[in-house]
């Protein structure tokens, strides 16, 4: 398991170039904009994207056929990404926070701890959700059908969306009624609470895709 984490930030290493110039942007808009928590899911969801490019590395010129002549299991490569995931990622939005902790509280001096901590959880955990997508679709289908399907999937939301949006009131009265249902709990749950569940959320979603790649690759023919 330590071999492949290092492998793969090898790999993520070789884009430095792509660290670096992300990295001098979100300094750039810390200090340009009037609200610059926005850089947390920005560093977050940037970054998290080098993690499933790794697999299309490992997949290149038939590297998984390599791969897995080594003291390696299917599962464990699986088990790899997810902590790959969680260690870039991680890193960026700790890194994030700083960032704009520092610029709010020095700079601007209005900085709410608890509220701020709170609404970057739950950026984190929108990161930890694509990433629970995006991993096993790019195992499944690799980097090219990927993009396809994930452009499929979000347009059926988008469109599922926009239809309870201008059609909502054609909607049987029990669905409106528990849409407005929910919008009223999240709303009662305050802040931190909201941040909790949405983290146990991020957790068991992580958890079953982990699970999900584990068999994907168990099932994968090289």
């Amino acid at each position: 398991m330590k071999g492949l984490l290092i492998k793969d930030l090898q790999i993520i290493m070789q884009q430095k170039r792509y660290v670096a110039m992300l990295l001098l942007i979100s300094v750039f808009m810390m200090f340009a904009m009037e609200e610059p928590t926005f850089i947390i899911g920005y560093m977050t969801f940037m970054l998290s994207m080098l993690v499933t490019g790794t697999i299309s590395y490992d997949d290149l010129d038939n590297g998984f056929s390599f791969l897995f002549t080594l003291p390696v299991t299917r599962k464990q490569y699986a088990l790899g990404k997810y902590l790959l995931s969680l260690l870039v990622s991680g890193g960026a939005w700790v890194l994030a926070n700083i960032g704009v902790g520092l610029v709010k509280g020095f700079f601007m001096e209005r900085y709410h701890f608890q509220e701020e901590i709170a609404a970057s959880v739950i950026i984190f955990v929108l990161c930890m959700v694509m990433q629970a997508i995006m991993i096993p679709l790019y195992m499944k289908f690799g980097a090219e059908k990927s993009r396809w399907v994930l452009m499929i999937m979000v347009g059926g939301i988008t469109v599922i969306l926009l239809f309870i949006g201008k059609f909502g009131g054609i909607l049987p009265e029990q669905v409106n009624e528990t849409i407005v249902g929910i919008a009223a709990a999240i709303e009662k749950l305050g802040m931190v609470w909201l941040a909790i569940t949405a983290m146990l959320v991020g957790i068991v979603s992580m958890a079953i895709s982990c699970i999900i790649s584990g068999k994907i690759m168990e099932k994968k023919q090289f």
